[in-house]
């Protein structure tokens, strides 16, 4: 199965085989079975058997420019997972944005199952804004039907392909950074200095007590679930800081239900704590990217408030 080439020399990935609903499995990838309730999985992903790649069938992504580009050429009824599918697959690759564009308007049965479908991507935007999503869309009473929708107006629309991808790159963000870690000792204590020096560059001191501790409990939980080498991203909008740790395993990541007596199992529990949202993407040909945002105005540790008995 071939790769489609990116317009600047890298290839992309592009439309996978829908996702199998829990809980079947696929037989080679046994880690992704359905969990009990001893564990939750984390939400608004899509973890299935790893994608396969190949510009094949009604939806082609690939990157222009770190701008990725969706293109669905069909009904989108019949391939709304693969679209959904496609944006975790593009965000998971830290693009400047991602445009979705409908190549032809809905028949009149599947115009609000549409509006629906393409609603359900503002969830990203709603957690991480300073990755915009943007959909062209041909019909002009979906278009509106989309902006009336709570999760559909927070994504951008544009008249064409390529105005939606000078409006992206014109509004790309000022301030991102990425460091490359081995798997070692070390690995924790490097990402932590680096979130630190990068927080002081860019201005972001209310940053600087939260933020080591979620760059370190997502690069241990990493490197002791996942091993080998890992990525870290940090990005700022706003005022608000993401942090954003990719590593090579594709299985999807989970928070145990709390052992008091155990010393394990509390790394995503102190994230999701300490953050403003959180969440995890598969990434295309295995791995995922798991990330945290701490709000403009986050708190440090020590000024949290102390809690109450009820």
């Amino acid at each position: 199965m071939t790769q489609r080439p990116t317009t600047d020399g890298q290839s992309g990935p592009t439309r996978s085989p829908p996702p199998s609903p829990p809980p079947s499995t696929s037989p080679d990838e046994p880690s992704r079975s359905w969990r009990g309730p001893s564990e939750r999985t984390w939400l608004d992903a899509t973890w299935s058997a790893r994608a396969a790649l190949g510009s094949q069938g009604q939806v082609t992504a690939y990157r222009h420019r770190g701008v990725w580009l969706i293109e669905v050429d069909g009904d989108f009824a019949d391939v709304s997972q693969d679209v959904d599918l496609a944006i975790q697959f593009a965000l998971a690759e830290i693009p400047k944005g991602v445009v979705c564009s409908l190549m032809h308007p809905p028949g009149a049965a599947g115009a609000a199952g549409l509006v629906e479908a393409l609603a359900s991507a503002g969830r990203h935007v709603r957690r991480w804004p300073g990755t915009p999503i943007v959909v062209v869309c041909p019909d002009s009473a979906t278009s509106a039907a989309l902006a009336r929708h709570p999760d559909g107006r927070l994504l951008t629309q544009s008249s064409s392909l390529l105005q939606a991808w000078a409006w992206i790159s014109a509004h790309a963000l000022e301030h991102t950074a990425q460091l490359h870690l081995g798997c070692d000792a070390l690995t924790a204590r490097t990402a932590r200095q680096f979130l630190s020096r990068t927080c002081v560059m860019w201005d972001l001191s209310q940053h600087l007590a939260s933020g080591p501790v979620i760059v370190s409990e997502l690069v241990t939980n990493a490197v002791q679930h996942a091993g080998g080498e890992v990525d870290v991203f940090l990005a700022e909008y706003a005022g608000s800081l993401r942090i954003a740790v990719r590593d090579r395993d594709g299985a999807s990541p989970v928070t145990p239900v709390l052992d008091l007596e155990s010393l394990r199992g509390r790394g995503l529990r102190i994230v999701e704590t300490l953050a403003q949202s959180s969440g995890a993407l598969p990434a295309a040909g295995g791995g995922k990217l798991v990330w945290a945002v701490l709000g403009p105005d986050s708190q440090g540790i020590e000024e949290r408030p102390a809690a109450r008995d009820s």
